[in-house]
């Protein structure tokens, strides 16, 4: 029996709920197949208190197996039915959040970036009871917590990237970051049901190719497509990099700043060139900084009194000052100093099938990666985004099942199946790429939808796991 639990003490103990649930609804994975990033999971669910667990609790569906975790973000008491709504969401709702900048990321490939993603994330944790966060507790709780709170489970990238992070200025979010290192791989990033953040790399789906389960017109419904998701011309713009002089000035204050007596502040200075253009930075040099006692500098010199600490991103740097004396004093200069990344015109590249075009009509698909220094590069995905969708064809969308047993719900995120349905002779494998579930009259009724893509390792050749045979593309 699929039932709900909470973790009320905050300790990592799920505990089943004692409320009736009335309904319970939970999808997570992608919106559409072949996405990069997934939607953020959410789980609605129905029972009848007017007290349900407060905000800020995790929560689990649990049957056999664990079916979502996240963490519930707002409650609705229906106080004419005496029922409420409890509405959790998985961390993507977090990450989305969160603002990141990361250390210069030189030929990096996307498993290490994203690492550093999540590091810069402030991210709950799974259990706070009997634990200190540091900065935020108070000495003699029993432990301390100084790691990053999210598991990861993630392939190791098969691109190498020359330089990432140094356009997101103050910083974007880090599921914008998420999604830009995945689309630039080719991958996936998503939330599993256990809350962990999984990145399957382009070749993951490509040389995952036994299937787990066959369904054989046994299914409750189905949503079958052809054509839907044709493409015949794909326009990819990539943003190439120079290399400026070392010990060039990135970031320079433009007036005065009082720091007050035994106070901190924390400014963030975004790297310009001359001109006023965004750049990146590498390389740095200690900042150099004066103070006095007067903004107009015609006081006694200050700089002792100041302690500048600066963490450089690869797109702005923050300090941390600290007045260390009994008087105000003014910041006057802060520069920092280092080798500028400088971000050249973007090109666009143009990869078509003439052919499809001829047939079906145009298609197009753009694709803006900034990850993408390299024109070779953005021809190779050029090529692999028509050899998979220039020629139209018949394939399932979604998926429908009703009461489905415990090794159907076994099955989830980009597990590979089998589907025949014989009114149109059609017999092809897939991927689940999002799954929803839907439980009613007391869990008795069980609904459950998967979004599907089709599996394509018959169109493609891996170097190093399958062999070349006249009619697959070679995969990028």
């Amino acid at each position: 029996m699929i039932a709900v639990y909470v973790d009320v003490n905050d300790d990592g103990t799920f505990t089943e709920m004692l409320s009736d649930v009335v309904r319970a609804a939970w999808r997570i994975g992608m919106v559409n197949p072949l996405d990069a990033l997934a939607a953020v999971g959410e789980a609605r669910i129905t029972v009848r208190t007017l007290s349900p667990p407060p905000v800020g609790i995790r929560l689990r569906i649990i049957g056999d197996e664990i079916y979502f975790t996240g963490v519930i973000y707002q409650t609705e008491p229906q106080p004419l039915t005496g029922e409420s709504i409890i509405i959790a969401r998985d961390v993507l709702a977090e990450l989305a959040q969160n603002r990141v900048r990361i250390p210069p990321q030189i030929n990096a490939r996307a498993d290490d970036i994203l690492h550093q993603i999540v590091k810069q994330c402030r991210l709950r944790y799974p259990a706070l009871n009997g634990w200190m966060v540091i900065g935020y507790g108070q000495v003699g709780i029993d432990k301390l917590l100084d790691d990053t709170p999210l598991t990861t489970v993630f392939d190791v990238g098969k691109s190498v990237f020359a330089y990432v992070g140094d356009s997101w200025g103050d910083g974007i979010s880090a599921d914008e970051a998420a999604q830009a290192i995945a689309e630039s791989e080719r991958g996936r990033v998503f939330i599993n049901r256990a809350g962990e953040m999984v990145f399957l790399n382009r070749h993951h789906t490509l040389t995952s190719t036994s299937s787990t389960a066959t369904f054989a017109d046994n299914m409750a419904g189905l949503r079958f497509t052809y054509g839907a998701d044709v493409i015949n011309r794909v326009r990819i713009r990539l943003t190439p990099r120079s290399v400026g002089e070392p010990n060039t000035i990135l970031w320079t204050i433009n007036n005065p700043q009082r720091i007050p007596a035994a106070g901190v502040r924390r400014v963030v200075g975004w790297y310009r060139d001359s001109s006023g253009n965004a750049i990146g930075g590498m390389d740095f040099v200690l900042p150099q900084f004066s103070a006095n006692t007067k903004r107009d500098g015609s006081g006694m010199d200050a700089t002792a009194q100041l302690e500048v600490i600066m963490d450089a991103g690869f797109s702005a740097a923050t300090f941390h000052i600290r007045n260390t004396g009994d008087e105000d004093v003014y910041l006057r200069s802060l520069t920092v100093r280092g080798t500028p990344l400088i971000a050249d015109n973007p090109l666009t590249l143009e990869q078509s099938d003439p052919s499809s075009i001829t047939f079906y009509g145009l298609h197009e698909m753009t694709l803006i990666l900034p990850a993408l220094t390299d024109s070779d590069d953005a021809e190779q995905i050029g090529r692999y985004e028509l050899g998979r969708r220039a020629v139209p064809r018949g394939m399932i969308r979604e998926l429908f099942l009703r009461y489905p047993d415990a090794a159907t719900l076994s099955l989830t995120l980009f597990d590979r199946i089998t589907v025949t349905e014989t009114k149109t002779a059609h017999t092809a494998d897939y991927f689940i790429c999002g799954e929803q579930h839907t439980l009613e009259q007391g869990g008795l009724r069980h609904d459950v939808r998967w979004l599907l893509e089709p599996a394509d390792d018959d169109r493609f050749v891996v170097i190093g796991f399958s062999q070349p045979d006249g009619s697959r593309v070679l995969a990028y």
